[in-house]
């Protein structure tokens, strides 16, 4: 199959969009029809009669015949396993997702049985044992049967078998999709600049960037060979180019790159990550400091070097917070200095358990919900499927 020559209708792309961030469509259907997809097709279905009273049922249904018509798409293309390779990682890491939101579910219900899914499992005591109870295998099991009743996950759930079996991963499928992408970008723009020309109209030229002026280029050298005396004249070329820099400091590893421009100021000039000594994520830093990128890498730097690393967490804010963060040394101590904890303040304590408990439950039992939603979801071939998942990290997908 040839790939369109223009884009699909903004309203069209915007649904498409829309069902693949709820989880109504996998990211490899998303691709294939708007690459390929017909869109009178498409539109009969987003714009079709609604099966549902609820608007978000309705979605999602609509999503489960999109879903079948990119499969008819996808198989009549040359290259099929690319789309069902990117299909299937976007598939496994929605049904990841949605076993942590079951946990958090049932560890709220079972605590304070305020989440409405499961009431009857409330736990009024709470406690040692109860916590051991809702880590085991039998419990969890239970736990993820009331998830049956709720409309969202059964139609996630016969979206995820609409995929079929497991796909193979393969490595660099995201970017064979990204190149057609653009192949459809240039098609478009050629096609508005030959109507324009029918029109007699000549698309204006880009005009030269303007130079910056002497004393941001002065600040700028200053500031690099400042950073240099710090991390070594390498580094700061490496960081200059676009790569991420990594700063060891005590028990984490701070990860800076550009954001913007190497001359940019303030917030967004530099991306922050904080991993552990190992290389695994942990958490997105954000820092606001009123000074230019290389200075901000070189105050990181210096706060680093002098074991005040601290100092730099206590400044930021952290997002996009891995599980694995939440009982690392440098998070604890970051939380414990925004809301200090002592023996005595037994209120303080139970407002951490309410805030950290969900997580802390998830970190601990995460495998076991994960491998009894991907039973729900594959049958006999959720192993293979299991394996898929956890090797997606480490294939780079």
């Amino acid at each position: 199959m040839e790939i369109r020559n223009t884009t699909l209708p903004d309203d069209l792309l915007y649904f498409l969009d829309c069902s693949t961030e709820c989880g109504h469509l996998t990211g490899g259907a998303h691709a294939a029809l708007n690459l390929y997809g017909d869109a009178k097709q498409i539109d009969d279905i987003c714009e079709g009669p609604t099966e549902s009273g609820h608007h978000v049922h309705s979605l999602a249904l609509k999503g489960i015949k999109l879903e079948r018509l990119a499969r008819t798409v996808i198989d009549q293309l040359d290259d099929p396993e690319v789309f069902r390779s990117i299909s299937f990682a976007s598939q496994l890491r929605s049904i990841a997702d949605y076993a942590e939101f079951a946990s958090r579910a049932a560890y709220e219900d079972a605590f304070k049985g305020d989440h409405g899914l499961s009431p009857s499992c409330t736990l009024t005591k709470g406690g040692k044992k109860a916590k051991v109870k809702m880590a085991s295998q039998g419990w969890i099991k239970r736990q993820s049967q009331y998830h049956l009743a709720e409309w969202d996950f059964l139609c996630r759930l016969e979206l995820w078998r609409t995929c079929g079996a497991p796909a193979v991963l393969i490595k660099g499928a995201n970017e064979v999709v990204s190149e057609l992408f653009r192949q459809i970008y240039r098609r478009r723009d050629q096609a508005i600049a030959r109507e324009m020309a029918k029109l007699g109209i000549s698309l204006p030229k880009a005009k030269p960037k303007p130079k910056l002026p002497r004393s941001v280029r002065r600040s700028t050298i200053k500031a690099a060979a400042f950073a240099s005396a710090l991390l070594g004249a390498s580094t700061v070329s490496s960081f200059a180019s676009g790569n991420p820099v990594e700063i060891p400091a005590n028990d984490i590893v701070v990860e800076v790159s550009l954001g913007r421009s190497i001359h940019s100021k303030g917030h967004g000039s530099l991306r922050v990550k904080l991993k552990d000594v190992d290389g695994g994520f942990l958490t997105n830093l954000c820092i606001y400091q009123d000074l230019p990128a290389l200075d901000q890498l070189a105050s990181i730097a210096m706060f680093a070097q002098a074991g005040e690393i601290d100092q730099v967490l206590d400044a930021g804010n952290c997002f996009n917070v891995a599980p694995e963060a939440i009982r690392h040394p440098a998070i604890a101590r970051s939380r414990s200095n925004e809301r200090p904890l002592t023996a005595n303040n037994d209120d303080l304590a139970r407002i951490i358990e309410n805030n950290t408990g969900p997580e802390f439950y998830w970190l601990d039992t995460r495998e076991l919900w994960i491998e009894r939603f991907f039973v729900m979801a594959f049958g006999r071939q959720s192993k293979a499927a299991l394996d898929a998942y956890y090797s997606l990290n480490h294939r780079g997908l």
